[in-house]
């Protein structure tokens, strides 16, 4: 979902509620409208690694046959497409990304570095595409 349509949704919850709170409605974990801000959340997924390209996780994969489940586990995903999609251009928070950069700095498998983890788009189509949806995200 875009920023604006995600803050929309928020705003709207928030309204919802001063009309329930006004006709004496009550819930167990909210005291006031403004509560909405403490359960829900925008989570940017904006995120892409300069260099880790498509080409670029082939050549891991063909080096260090484990580099995806690796990165994957890394970046506290349970499947491999997440992975695939950063690599083909799409978008994914800041926690998957400098998860993936951090792993791929740090590990021996990995012999070949990747840029520059950024919320702008990249070299070629990197970071180009919309968020990942195949990316789980811990709210919390």
């Amino acid at each position: 979902m875009v920023f604006h349509k995600a803050a929309l949704v928020i705003v709207s919850c928030e309204l919802a509620l001063q009309s329930l709170f006004k006709s004496r409605h009550e819930f167990d974990d909210l005291a006031r409208p403004e509560d909405i801000y403490t359960i829900m959340r925008i989570i940017p997924a904006c995120w892409s690694i300069d260099s880790f390209t498509a080409n670029y996780l082939s050549r891991a994969a063909e080096s260090f046959s484990d580099a995806i489940p690796v990165l994957r586990e890394a970046a506290g995903q349970d499947n491999n497409t997440v992975i695939e999609d950063l690599a083909g251009g799409y978008t994914v928070t800041w926690h998957t990304a400098n998860s993936i950069k951090h792993t791929i700095d740090t590990h021996d498998g990995f012999t070949e570095p990747v840029d520059v983890v950024r919320a702008r788009p990249g070299r070629g189509k990197l970071g180009n595409k919309k968020a990942s949806q195949s990316e789980l995200v811990d709210v919390g």
